[in-house]
Formats: structure tokens, C-alpha cells, sequence
């Protein structure tokens, strides 16, 4: 693993964890790596110093420019756009019942019987997604992680 300072084309800066440079280097490629406050994809390494411990000597606490600026709180909205869409998901989620994987299958019969329908989300593959779609039955994809792929 290794921990790059980064910045975005509005000059935000922060640090992330990476598998290796490679990894970095495909997601920007990619276009995948996004700032947590602005969602920019035009991201770049920092220049930094690298961490090396002599044995002898203790460990110092990192006194580098980055470390001394004021750390992100990732869990409040960084942004209009971010805020927006935390206060979408809170409407969804309170209006609407969570399915999980079953929602193909949940949305499937609602729509192909006499049952009472109801607001759900869940989870479905793009293949199940796009079956659905054929079949005429209305859905469309949130905007943020699925549940089963996060902590």
C-alpha cells in the first residue's frame, strides 16, 4: 500500500491509499479517481517527501504542509451538488423500501400482478437492469455505492 497527497484542478488537496502506483496511474487514466469535495477527475500526485525511519531513531510525528492543514470530514457534504444528493438519498430511503438483492425480482412481480404497489430500491445487475427496462418496467440507477459494497 501506498498513501499519495493529491490535489484537483480547484487546488484541493488530500491524500488516499493505493494497492500501488500502477493502481493510481489506471484510475486517473480511467478517469475514476474524483476529489471528495469537488467530484473533479482531474486529480495529481503532490510532490513528497518520502518516509524513510532510520532504526535508531524514533518515529516523529509528519510535519509536512498537508498533515498541518485542516483535515476533511468525508461524512458532512463537501459541496452544493454533495449536499443535494445526501438529502436525495434520505427522501429515497424514507420513502421507499429497501429490497436489497431481491429487487429485480421484487420489481418484476409488482409490476406483472394485481399486488399493491410500493416505492422499493435494492439491488440488481446491470444485465437485470437491463432486462427489467425491456420488459417495460420502469427503473433507473442511484446515484451512490450499493449498500453490500461498502463497510
Amino acid at each position: 500500500m501506498i498513501k499519495f497527497s493529491l490535489s484537483c484542478d480547484r487546488n484541493h488537496i488530500f491524500d488516499s491509499w493505493f494497492e500501488s502506483n500502477q493502481a493510481y496511474e489506471t484510475l486517473v487514466s480511467k478517469k475514476l479517481l474524483t476529489c471528495p469535495i469537488c467530484n473533479s477527475n482531474h486529480v495529481n500526485k503532490n510532490i513528497m517527501a518520502p518516509n524513510i525511519v532510520a532504526k535508531d531513531k524514533p518515529v516523529e510525528k509528519e510535519t509536512t504542509a498537508v498533515a498541518q492543514k485542516e483535515s476533511i470530514d468525508l461524512q458532512k457534504p463537501q459541496s452544493k451538488f454533495e449536499e443535494k444528493l445526501m438529502t436525495l438519498k434520505k427522501e429515497i430511503e424514507k420513502n421507499s423500501e429497501y429490497v436489497g438483492k431481491k429487487f429485480a425480482e421484487q420489481a418484476r412481480m409488482m409490476y406483472h400482478s394485481d399486488t399493491k404497489k410500493k416505492s422499493i430500491h435494492g439491488e440488481a445487475s446491470l444485465k437485470e437492469a437491463k432486462e427489467l427496462l425491456d420488459e417495460g418496467i420502469p427503473v433507473t440507477p442511484l446515484p451512490w455505492p450499493l449498500i453490500s459494497d461498502t463497510n
